[in-house]
């Protein structure tokens, strides 16, 4: 039935023959038909030829319905010949739609990803970072699918540019497996180096496809989390104030805050209740500003509320009021109502040695709480009716003095010596006032730094002025800042005295346990005006802590906020980067593989059918019958085999005559036995026989053999 081939005994030459079996004529099929066989005459080699019907029905009238013409894989009984010359156009070798499609198409997909990723993290940007888990899987969502679509267009474009390569050289048996298996399987990079010598482009894109995943680990990193300041110029802050005017028309048994106790001062009252005057400082007052001593030994931390104005923020406001104050200059200690004797260093032996005293000026000028003695009720309040008890007509002075340590050694002396170092009496005078407070607040992480300005200072009462029970309000107002007055005079009060550098500081005072006490030598600070009004002020301030006075006030206002936020960062650098050079890598590879079809003229792939109707060679054949168990499909393959050079081309070129089959038989052969595939064959073969017409999974269409798609 053909020609034999060199190399290959007879046993083999019918081994390699088409099987026999008889398929009746069907009416249907006319013009041309493509027989595996040749019937009757017109023999090709290989067994390839095309006849006329008229031929084959004449030749089955003459053999019967078992005519040599017929045989094959009931070709015909199938139905596979229609009619239609836009079938042929759909399944014959020109360039079908469907892989330049899915390629510019699934490009798109992967840039349309990239682009989504890059907006769904410009979205995030500077958000709360909230759902982080949920928000990375979404990006990673959308890398693996920018991965993907990428890949796989290249895989498309490789499965191009493979058949090119195929077609144009001559490549080993294990050189092929590496091409048709390495997008699947990396190590065939290092198994098989021909591949990189021979289809150097090939193996770039192939390369591609295992390199472009890295870009899906690198995208989603470029999303993080940052703790990030930001500003809120417009929030509100529920503020605490002081206004002291409020102790004016106060009852302390309907307070305020519905809770009793909380007026700065006591007060006494007429039988009837008409009329009440000071007794004392109240018991808060004196537990504010007992915590203010004792909670910090610093001067410039009053005690704070506990609960933020802005909470969740760090918020700055300022907030103003009028209050009680202290204003101390210094003095010349002549000046002062101290003997200068009674202080070191100038203390007589067996003296004071005064370090520090402090004195109300006029002496003895405390307001009497016990004014009324041994009085009845009915003469006490009568008393109050006529103004002899509960007036205040002045605010006691507070003067201190006390001694500072040069540094200076006096010459001569020793640690024997009474006072080694040269000391200075001073001097202080304290006028009680009130003033205008200006308080910034500043919190920061639940913790209040607050800062004070005080403008405005002016006496209590003036000169000769008197405020009697009687005038209600103002008597009240002053009486509050007269008691804060007084629990701070009595704290200071007392005195200091010490004997020698070697003895040690004997205190009469509580003042040695607050902050205006060096703890290291016992002794006042050096700059006592400033500091005793510094400590002054923290005391007022520390009412501020005591949301249930009679003289705070909370009052919203708006205050700028800030606070630090986790918040989403989109490092828009980061993404691009390997994004950018995935798409330009994945552009170029479908640019290859548009070269590639054209050159080829024609769109293929790698799936089975393709393997199949690329290998019908009786030379393959032959050359797998030579090794046992190989056709089986085992593994490994003999190494002889996998040296095999094969091409993909045409094998029996040699009759150009009218009666040749339409499409050259083109299958994978020995370099020697192959030719280059001419694209334009299927051109020339449709258009001389414009009519033919093929079915759409026919075994034996032209253009199947060249691997074409769809086959």
């Amino acid at each position: 039935m053909s020609r034999p081939i060199p190399g290959f005994n007879d046993e083999h030459q019918s081994d390699l023959s088409p099987p026999a079996a008889a398929s009746p004529y069907h009416p249907e099929f006319d013009r041309h038909c493509i027989s595996p066989v040749s019937p009757v005459g017109n023999k090709r080699e290989y067994g390839y030829s095309s006849v006329s019907h008229t031929e084959l029905s004449q030749a089955s009238s003459a053999a019967g319905p078992s005519t040599e013409s017929l045989q094959g894989p009931d070709l015909y009984n199938r139905g596979i010949i229609r009619r239609t010359s836009d079938m042929f156009r759909k399944w014959s070798t020109s360039i079908h739609w469907y892989v330049p499609t899915a390629m510019v198409f699934v490009f798109l997909l992967g840039v349309c990803g990239a682009v989504g990723h890059h907006s769904f993290y410009t979205y995030l940007h500077d958000k709360p970072a909230k759902n982080q888990l949920f928000m990375n899987r979404c990006g990673t969502a959308l890398a693996f699918f920018t991965k993907a679509t990428l890949v796989g267009s290249i895989v498309l474009a490789y499965r191009q540019r493979l058949w090119q390569t195929v077609r144009t050289k001559a490549i080993t048996v294990r050189g092929l497996d590496a091409l048709f298996s390495i997008i699947e399987d990396p190590s065939w990079f290092v198994m098989s180096r021909e591949i990189l010598s021979k289809a150097r482009v090939a193996s770039l894109m192939a390369l591609a496809t295992w390199l472009i995943p890295i870009a899906s680990v690198i995208a989603p990193g470029s999303l993080t989390t940052a703790s990030v300041l930001r500003e809120y110029p417009n929030n509100t802050c529920l503020t605490r104030n002081l206004e002291f005017s409020y102790e004016g028309p106060s009852d302390w048994k309907k307070p305020r805050h519905g809770r009793k106790g909380f007026n700065i001062a006591f007060f006494n009252e007429t039988q009837n209740r008409d009329i009440s005057w000071y007794d004392r400082p109240s018991e808060n007052s004196n537990r504010i500003v007992t915590l203010a001593v004792y909670a910090d030994k610093s001067l410039d931390k009053p005690i704070t509320e506990t609960v933020s104005s802005c909470p969740g923020y760090n918020c700055t406001y300022v907030v103003n009021f009028e209050g009680p104050w202290y204003n101390c200059t210094s003095k010349p200690f002549a000046d002062s109502p101290f003997n200068a004797s009674e202080f070191a260093p100038k203390s007589a032996r067996g003296g004071q040695n005064y370090v520090y005293k402090s004195q109300i000026s006029p002496p003895n000028s405390e307001y009497n709480a016990t004014q009324s003695g041994n009085m009845t009720v009915p003469e006490i309040d009568a008393a109050v009716r006529a103004g002899d008890i509960g007036v205040f007509t002045f605010e006691p002075m507070m003067w201190m003095g006390y001694v500072v340590n040069s540094t200076k050694r006096i010459p001569g002396t020793n640690n024997n010596s009474q006072w080694e170092y040269e000391l200075e009496q001073r001097s202080v005078l304290c006028v009680h006032q009130k003033a205008n407070y200006e308080v910034t607040s500043r919190w920061t992480d639940g913790v209040v730094n607050r800062t004070t300005k005080v403008t405005g200072g002016r006496d209590l009462l003036a000169p000769g002025q008197e405020l009697h029970p009687q005038d209600r309000d103002a008597y009240r107002v002053f009486a509050s800042y007269h008691a804060i007055g007084k629990i701070v005079r009595d704290w200071i009060s007392g005195d200091l005295t010490q004997k020698n550098t070697a003895d040690g500081t004997v205190t009469h005072s509580k003042i040695s346990s607050t902050q205006l006490v060096d703890q290291t030598t016992s002794w006042p600070y050096r700059d006592l005006p400033r500091d005793f009004t510094r400590f002054y002020e923290n005391i007022v301030l520390s009412f501020l802590s005591e949301k249930y006075f009679e003289i705070a006030l909370e009052e919203r206002r708006t205050c700028p906020s800030s606070r630090y936020e986790n918040l989403f960062q989109y490092e828009k650098r980061g993404l691009w980067i390997s994004y950018s050079i995935a798409i330009v890598v994945a552009f170029v590879c479908i640019i290859m593989g548009a070269l590639s079809i054209n050159h080829n003229g024609m769109c293929s792939d790698i799936t089975f059918s393709k393997i199949m109707v690329t290998t019908r060679n009786r030379t393959l054949d032959a050359l797998v019958k030579s090794y046992p168990g190989v056709a089986l499909g085992g593994h490994p393959v003999p190494q002889d085999l996998e040296n095999t050079r094969l091409r993909f081309g045409v094998i029996d070129d040699e009759d150009d005559s009218e009666s040749a089959p339409l499409m050259k038989h083109t299958a994978f052969g020995l370099a020697g036995e192959t030719k280059l595939i001419d694209k334009f064959h299927a051109e020339k073969a449709q258009n001389a026989n414009p009519d033919v017409e093929l079915g759409s999974r026919g075994p034996w269409a032209p253009g199947s053999g060249l691997g074409m798609l769809p086959g």
